[in-house]
């Protein structure tokens, strides 16, 4: 599957931002299987306030029916003890729209942002 083979971490939510599906390399920074992400929404696995980020971002693009570029903060589960630690991505945001063009959900790909000095 082309999910599974692009190095980028892959996310679709449907309208209410619940995740539909997401590929393993995204779920592997939650110490997740992607079959246990499905079906949730971010508020069980980040945050309130950074899963309140996302959510809004997700409706803003839904509404606005934009892409949008977003850098942001991220935060990914080191190990089996759930250690967390905070890393900065660059998101793309997507509408997914039907052959009528009506919006229903969105799609994120997102990598780990590099500081050039």
């Amino acid at each position: 599957m082309l999910s599974e083979n692009v190095p980028r971490k892959i996310f679709i939510k449907d309208l209410k931002s619940v995740y539909v599906f997401c590929n393993e390399l995204y779920a592997k920074d939650l110490g997740l299987k992607s079959e246990e992400i499905t079906g949730k929404t971010d508020y069980e696995f980040f945050p309130k306030d950074l899963a309140g980020k996302y959510r809004a971002d997700d409706k803003r693009v839904m509404s606005s029916g934009v892409a949008e570029n977003i850098v942001e903060k991220y935060i990914v589960t080191k190990d089996l003890l759930r250690d967390t630690t905070e890393v900065i991505v660059h998101t793309v945001k997507t509408p997914l729209k039907d052959e009528k063009g009506k919006v229903f959900g969105i799609l994120g790909i997102f990598w780990e942002a590099v500081e050039c000095n």
